[in-house]
């Protein structure tokens, strides 16, 4: 008991972290071309926090509470925190439960914790929620962000989840490889991520993956959750979605170079690396 009331308070303490990130104006053009554009957005930091009213026992002399906390960028465009907002309460969302706002999402943490507390009083664990969005890159055209989301509702382990967000600042859209792919050109994409895969993880080229991975009909595929790289298209597998618990997530970079020829020509991606040979 005493080592995982260490760990969470390790935990706890990278939740409580995240409440004191500098709110600063940060223009980060410069991370793709070393250049500042007048067009580079400009945000800051902001966060939501509810802390339970529980204290909690946990060692001699040593007490908690159950937070949630909740770090974003807040832009200046409406549209844009909106998209945000509504990403991070579908990603905490279940089939029983949907949020709205954050401060919903925080909120509802909270109470659960409280409810669950007044029928089990002996129990000395307290919960955490931690999510952080953070902009990965920017540009004229592209914003990329990333989710993520550390959370304990008792057990042997937290939980944590990563997903990515490339959003077209332009159009005002999501992107999805189709939008940066040419037609019908997925499964060409595949046969080169399974080639960089193997070689990463050991593989021979035909090596099965029953027994190490969960892909399904042990046959490898790409997912839905991709980040828009200045060199590359990079994928994230979280914890359990092809591996255990212990071996973490799972991060798989495809060059654009290894993919040029599946590129759309009048894609962000083509006009984003178009000096680097793409």
């Amino acid at each position: 008991m005493r080592k995982l009331a260490i760990g969470l308070i390790c935990l706890g303490m990278l939740a409580c972290q995240s409440e004191n990130k500098e709110n600063k104006n940060v223009d980060s053009a410069a991370n793709v071309n070393d250049a500042v554009t007048s067009d580079s957005l400009t945000y800051s930091y902001d966060s939501v926090k509810v802390v339970s009213k529980h204290v909690v026992p946990i060692e001699e002399n040593f007490s908690d509470t159950t937070k949630a906390v909740i770090t974003f960028p807040r832009f200046q465009e409406a549209d844009l925190n909106k998209l945000v907002e509504a990403r991070v309460c579908r990603n905490a969302s279940t089939p029983d439960k949907s949020f709205k706002t954050y401060q919903e999402l925080a909120d509802n943490f909270i109470k659960g914790f409280d409810d669950y507390l007044s029928y089990n009083e002996d129990n000395i664990q307290t919960w955490f929620l931690d999510v952080n969005v953070d902009v990965l890159l920017q540009t004229q055209e592209l914003l990329a962000l990333r989710f993520t989301q550390a959370d304990y509702m008792g057990g042997a382990h937290p939980n944590s989840s990563f997903s990515y967000l490339n959003y077209d600042r332009k159009e005002k859209t999501i992107l999805t490889l189709d939008s940066i792919l040419k037609p019908n050109t997925f499964s060409k994409l595949e046969r080169v991520a399974e080639q960089i895969f193997r070689k990463n993880e050991g593989l021979t080229p035909t090596q099965s993956l029953a027994d190490a991975y969960f892909f399904d009909q042990d046959v490898f595929h790409l997912n839905a959750n991709f980040n828009l790289t200045k060199n590359g298209i990079e994928f994230l597998y979280n914890p359990y979605e092809i591996k255990p618990y212990a071996a973490g997530t799972t991060k798989l970079v495809i060059p654009y170079t290894a993919i040029k020829d599946l590129i759309k020509p009048n894609s962000i991606i083509y006009r984003l690396n178009n000096n680097a040979g793409i």
